[in-house]
């Protein structure tokens, strides 16, 4: 099956997914993103280049034309916040910014965090900042200068050290694509196969991957009934968990749920609207012999019901 041609026009205004940071200090504005030393892949054997397909928290990637993906690598590779694609399906400009998080080592407290590029500021500029509650804030100078040092050599995780501690910071490149006739945005992400995080993991192994499944308990807390989460849902949190993400948003025709991860393999489940919560579980697939999983067919893909 041919996947669809790179950017469609169509598509909703969508912002950057914010990073998931942790820990910070009070900062100042970030310097002026530095020339890259090391370049980025152009082809799909480091990674690769993904726009959303669909409306904005789909979830649905596809792959840039190959011509594409290797000007937006290109790009990186020499320190660019912005780049600008024309191809059969109009112009488009892209940003290229970044998402991640920020781990206190001492406390193992997470924050968000995100070098920040508007589209349409100059080229090679942009923002680091941390989340610190509900508010943006700015890195220190030197913090961003070391996180701006690392982005140009695709040093996808590094650690920083201040006066209020030492953080680990990992992150991923993402941004935004706009079709210059209609303005409209999608996300843009490039998936690093060299990298311990990524926007949206490959589903493989592990606690968060093929060799399990999500489920929410259904009925009294401790009631020991636990259903399966709906696929896109399920595939949603796993992508999430992989990518070490505090939280995640579903949303299904039952209404919209925030998942809390709690551990490797547990968490809640908040319904935004009544605010009732239920635990989550991540249930592994018996093994068979050779460590091999069997897929465990049947069990409701059922999802909470409205109300509760």
């Amino acid at each position: 099956m041919v996947p669809t041609p790179a950017y469609p026009t169509g598509g909703v205004h969508v912002v950057p997914t914010p990073a998931y940071p942790t820990g910070g200090a009070h900062v100042v504005p970030s310097p002026v993103y530095p020339p890259a030393t090391h370049h980025a892949p152009t082809s799909n054997h480091g990674g690769r280049w993904q726009y959303e397909d669909g409306s904005h928290g789909s979830n649905n990637w596809r792959d840039f034309a190959p011509a594409d993906a290797a000007a937006l690598s290109q790009a990186l590779s020499r320190g660019m916040t912005q780049c600008h694609l024309m191809n059969g399906h109009g112009s488009f400009q892209v940003t290229l910014g970044c998402v991640g998080t920020q781990k206190n080592r001492q406390t193992g407290t997470k924050r968000e965090m995100r070098f920040a590029v508007l589209p349409g500021a100059a080229q090679g500029a942009g923002m680091w900042e941390f989340k610190d509650g509900n508010t943006w804030k700015k890195y220190i100078r030197a913090d961003a200068t070391t996180l701006s040092t690392a982005r140009a050599n695709r040093n996808r995780s590094l650690t920083l050290q201040n006066k209020w501690g030492t953080y680990e910071v990992e992150y991923t490149i993402a941004g935004t694509q706009t079709n210059d006739r209609t303005h409209r945005q999608r996300r843009v992400r490039f998936v690093d196969n060299t990298s311990s995080m990524t926007a949206a993991p490959s589903i493989g192994g592990g606690s968060s991957g093929a060799g399990g499944k999500w489920q929410f308990e259904d009925g009294p807390s401790s009631g020991g009934q636990w259903r399966d989460y709906l696929p896109n849902d399920d595939l949603a949190i796993k992508r999430a968990h992989a990518a070490r993400r505090p939280s995640v948003t579903i949303s299904n025709r039952f209404g919209t749920y925030e998942i809390t991860f709690q551990g490797a393999s547990g968490g809640t489940q908040m319904n935004k609207k009544t605010k009732g919560k239920r635990r989550v579980r991540f249930l592994p697939y018996p093994k068979t012999g050779g460590g091999l999983y069997r897929m465990v067919m049947g069990g409701g893909h059922g999802q909470v019901q409205s109300g509760w």
